[in-house]
């Protein structure tokens, strides 16, 4: 009683999401027969689905059905879905009869299209009742056999094949390494069948490969087992829809586990490629609906079912990109006709066909009217004029892209045809009446003398055809580039009487070689640039090893001299030299991109000291160079080399802006407060920040240009070759990684100015100690310094021991390994270089390290060359520091190097 209570509500539920019924339907209630005449009545097919909306597999097939009657006007198609993937007892099923029972008991059908098992087996069970007479067309089923739909007439339709031997067979050759292909389905009616299907096949392939199966496991076993799996193994999923729970799974997800579980190639055997599968030989169902979807559609024409055998469903190959990719498969070593889906997307293939099909026009174009000035040429009679005339008129009607025109030279009269309004903007109706006076007046004033007498002296010299492109004037007075071809031909005194050829436009040509032109620019900048990086790595390399004994020395000589004395202060002004050289390296090498910029507390009034000093040397004195640089401005967060950069940049500009003019140029430095009321962009936050402006009085910038001068590659001096547009560019990205903003004020003729706005740094400026002794770890440990570098090992071998170190120098690796191997014990750290003759910093590491596993190595370098850590770690190296190395960087390093031992 409770099962019978819980079946009639669930039919109260079904029905109640019904259409109205009979007595209250509407003439435009789909199922009530409309009374309009038989000739204007739709075909109606009704599409039984097995499963439901969403499934990947039905929505496939849904799309092969609607690909073939989207294009067929007059067919309504009705589409239902039962919904047994999830639900399929015998109670619901009778429920599903007695729905339909009532809701298509007004409905008449022309066609039945059903997809999978569960719909046919419904059908035939019930069609007798519910829809009698109505023919039907299968596809989807899996094991069919004749003897399925003995007894039933007008059915036909789509059975599933399986490529399994092919996709087996593919997988070896693909994977010739494989040891092992796993097997993965579940107890459905699908799974099972494509399980017997690979069993089949197994045997063919038992002297190459193991075939083992996971049969109907729970997700967990089955993600344990796939885990499992030796690397030289494969995966075939056949099918892994539903759990031995009862619960049901999409594709999409099962397949995510299966490949995250095993990590291997998986294969497949129907179409569910694009979800994490590599491919294989599949049966797709978007052809299978569609083969149905042409069968229903000769129904409806007409044909008897009985006259449409039962056939097998096409077989394709497919494979996912991606998949390709990930387990670094050839597209090369796929079949001849495998479909690739998911390939990023490539223009010239989505418009080659239409890019030969323009070219063979063009090229039969051409042959047409080398044919017809041929043809004018050799007759002269009156026949040839009539003969001419239609052939003037067979190519006007070639759709070509092109205008067609015809002008009688003594009249002044054209005839036009072709594609008017798409070169012109007038319609073919205002444009028939132009003449020659009136085209030539839409020459644009550049090109119109050139054309004119390009034309003129062709026809003087007794050519047979010339051609010119110009700017030609659309109705709009927009101006589009054209390209004009003409042909003359002669009268019966051989002087050209007419003139036959096409107008094309060729904008987009010229834009796209405009295009190639700046990119071949640009790509010689940058090698340029690339030249000079390499070259400016090379010379930073050099001058760090010439400042180790520099900054080294003026260290020690800062210790040993008395403070205030001054020969104390030139020790300090060397240091301080050295020091600027240090940074002057890492600008270089920034330059290279050789570096990584570095944000700290930064003083900006040194840097534009620094840059005004080196533009006052480069700029004329005749251009004058002014400075309001206050001196209370707080530090921003900032990377000195950046802000130089960007500095001597605007400065750069401003030179060129007043070099005709001699000029002047302003440099100004002050903290201000931005408030919310001040913003107008909301670029910046409010707060305290650096201004830095930079001002000229020269020709200012065009309006129209203000709005391109920051985009790379924009230039407005590309004339006189000072310009790469690069530069503003550079600038605007390093303003904004600093979280700042730029803004630029341009009056034409008067001048411009740059305002650079910068946060002011949250942390002081850090003070940069030197010297002090008293401040500095020592030891009394034993040190083996090595560096080919003679003043280098001198001066550090003196600073170690003025730390207190015992210190043992060479300036060659060649003997050390065998001194360090007498007395392995003997040294409590190594120190050096990494680029060394006949063997490498990292090579002696590794050399000392199997003798003594436990002993302490510190790199240095000239270059920024470093090793990951995992290397040096291997090889026993503690730190790694870039030359110069200052007594307390050096002294603090070997200290904590020591104390980790």
């Amino acid at each position: 009683m409770k099962r019978y209570s819980k079946g009639i509500l669930l039919l109260f539920m079904l029905i109640t999401l019904l259409p109205e019924s009979p007595a209250s339907a509407r003439p435009d209630n789909p199922y009530v027969p409309h009374h309009a005449p038989a000739s204007e009545d739709p075909k109606r097919v009704l599409v039984l689905n097995s499963f439901h909306e969403g499934y990947h597999w039905t929505d496939r097939i849904m799309q092969g059905v609607k690909s073939v009657f989207d294009e067929k006007e007059n067919v309504e198609l009705v589409i239902t879905y039962m919904d047994a993937k999830r639900c399929s007892d015998k109670e619901y099923l009778e429920l599903l009869h007695q729905k339909f029972a009532y809701k298509y008991r007004f409905a008449t059908f022309d066609a039945i299209i059903s997809t999978d098992d569960p719909a046919l087996n419904f059908l035939l069970e019930h069609r007798e009742e519910l829809f009698p007479r109505v023919p039907v067309i299968f596809c989807g089923l899996n094991d069919f056999t004749p003897s399925r739909i003995k007894g039933h007439d007008d059915i036909t339709g789509v059975y599933e094949n399986y490529g399994v031997g092919e996709t087996i067979n593919l997988m070896l050759k693909l994977h010739p390494g494989a040891r092992k292909i796993t097997v993965i389905s579940d107890a459905t009616l699908a799974g099972r069948d494509l399980r017997h299907h690979v069993a089949e096949e197994a045997p063919y392939f038992s002297s190459r490969v193991d075939i083992d199966y996971l049969d109907n496991l729970s997700l967990q076993e089955l993600i344990a087992r796939l885990g499992d799996l030796p690397k030289e193994s494969l995966v075939l999923w056949a099918m892994y829809l539903r759990t031995p729970e009862g619960s049901y799974i999409s594709s999409e997800e099962s397949l995510r586990i299966v490949t995250e579980a095993s990590g291997l190639p998986t294969y497949c055997i129907w179409d569910v490629v694009g979800q994490g599968v590599v491919g294989g030989k599949v049966t797709s169902p978007h052809y299978q609906g569609r083969t149905a979807a042409e069968m229903a559609a000769k129904v409806l024409r007409g044909d008897r079912v009985q006259d449409l055998d039962i056939s097998g469903s096409p077989l394709a190959y497919i494979f996912d990109f991606n998949a390709l990719k990930r387990h670094n498969i050839k597209h090369s070593a796929l079949p001849p006709s495998s479909t690739i889906i998911n390939q990023p997307f490539c223009l010239y293939e989505k418009l080659k066909i239409a890019l030969w099909v323009v070219l063979l026009f063009a090229t039969l174009l051409m042959a047409v009217i080398a044919s017809l000035i041929f043809t004018l040429q050799k007759n002269r009679k009156a026949e040839a004029a009539v003969q001419e005339s239609e052939e003037r008129f067979r190519l006007m009607s070639l759709r070509t892209g092109q205008m067609i025109y015809d002008y009688d030279i003594p009249s002044g009269q054209i005839t036009w045809a072709g594609a008017i309004e798409e070169i012109t903007g007038y319609t073919p109706e205002e444009f028939k009446d132009i003449n020659h006076d009136q085209w030539k007046a839409m020459i644009h004033d550049d090109d119109r003398e050139r054309i004119l007498g390009l034309t003129a002296h062709a026809m003087a010299k007794g050519a047979s055809s010339t051609s010119g492109e110009y700017l030609f004037r659309r109705k709009d007075e927009s101006f589009t580039c054209v390209k004009a071809n003409g042909a003359f031909l002669k009268d019966k005194h051989g002087r050209s009487c007419r003139m036959l050829g096409s107008i094309k436009d060729i904008t987009d040509l010229k834009q796209a070689q405009q295009e190639r032109r700046n990119l071949q620019k640009q790509l010689i900048h940058l090698q340029k640039m690339e030249s000079i990086g390499h070259l400016a790595g090379g010379i930073a390399h050099d001058f760090r090893n010439i400042l180790v004994p520099i900054i080294g020395m003026a260290e020690l000589l800062l210790q040993d001299l008395p403070a205030g004395s001054l020969q104390h202060n030139n020790a300090r002004e060397i240091l301080n030299a050295g020091t600027r050289g240090s940074d002057l390296v890492k600008q270089i090498l920034a330059f290279s991109r050789e570096t990584d910029h570095e944000m700290k507390p930064l003083q900006m009034q040194e840097i534009l000291r620094e840059v005004l000093k080196l533009g006052r040397s480069t700029i004329p004195a005749s251009i004058e160079i002014t400075e309001d640089i206050q001196a209370s401005c707080s530090p921003v967060s900032a990377d000195p080399t950046q802000i130089h950069q960007v500095a001597l940049n605007l400065i750069t500009n401003a030179y060129h802006a007043v070099e005709l003019t001699s000029g002047k140029i302003h440099v100004q430095l002050k903290e201000i407060s931005w408030d919310a009321s001040g913003l107008s962009d909301n670029a910046l936050e409010p707060g305290r920040y650096a201004l830095l402006s930079i001002s000229d009085t020269g020709c200012g910038i065009p309006p129209e240009c203000l709005n391109k001068i920051f985009d790379p590659y924009f230039t407005t001096k590309s004339k006189n070759g000072k310009g790469s547009g690069l530069g503003l560019s550079v600038v605007h990205g390093i303003v904004k990684n600093h979280k700042g903003d730029i803004k630029v004020y341009s009056d034409t003729g008067k001048g411009t100015t740059f305002h650079i706005y910068l946060p002011i740094a949250k942390k002081p400026v850090q003070t940069d100690f030197r010297g002090n002794l008293k401040t500095i770890p020592i030891g009394d440990e034993h040190i083996l310094v090595i560096d080919d570098d003679d003043i280098i090992v001198e001066v550090v071998t003196q600073v170690l021991e003025r730390l207190g170190y015992r210190v043992t120098a060479c300036t060659s690796n060649i003997g050390v390994v065998e001194a360090f191997q007498i007395n392995p014990s003997g040294f409590d750290l190594v120190l050096t270089d990494l680029n060394m003759p006949n063997m490498t910093g990292v090579q002696l590491a590794r050399e000392l390290m199997a003798i003594r596993p436990n002993i302490p190595i510190i790199i240095w370098s000239g270059t920024n060359e470093t090793i990951n850590e995992e290397e040096a770690t291997y090889a026993g190296v503690k730190r790694l520091l870039t030359k110069p190395v200052g007594m307390p960087d050096l002294a603090n390093t070997v200290r904590e190097v020591l104390d980790e031992a």
